[in-house]
């Protein structure tokens, strides 16, 4: 994949989004765009990772039909983990809003990313942050 420089030297003179301006030292400021700082939200979580947050407790408590959808929902092989989105409703629907299960979901849903996964880029080293400051 090609890196492109143009829009790499924007986001060097934009600045990082948690860390701020990018360090004059092109290396450190390639580990800065690679650094994983971002919180993001997958795009989808698996079934099973739906069912490994569940609350034992909470699923203990629910009633023999309950359990059975909730079941049923963790055999889906992918869930979207918008929030306030279908799936995130029938967890409020099985288990009421801020329960154990809703929380341990919400932590699930989320995942560290760096800036430069985000903008599309691969791993950069020092000599592409040179090449788009136009320092060689």
């Amino acid at each position: 994949m090609a890196i492109d420089y143009t829009a790499l030297a924007a986001e060097l003179t934009a600045g990082h989004p948690v860390s701020g301006a990018y360090n004059a030292n092109a290396q450190l400021a390639a580990d800065q765009i690679n650094a994983l700082d971002i919180d993001s939200i997958r795009a989808s979580i698996s079934g099973a990772d739906v069912f490994a947050a569940t609350d034992p407790v909470e699923f203990g408590g629910l009633t023999t039909a309950k359990k059975a959808e909730w079941l049923a929902f963790c055999g889906i092989t992918d869930h979207s983990p918008e929030n306030n989105g279908l799936a995130h409703k029938f967890i409020e629907y099985v288990f009421g809003g801020a329960s154990a299960t809703e929380t341990a979901l919400a932590l699930v849903r989320k995942k560290t990313v760096s800036r430069g996964s985000q903008l599309g880029l691969k791993e950069l080293k020092g000599s592409h942050i040179q090449m788009a400051r136009g320092e060689i």
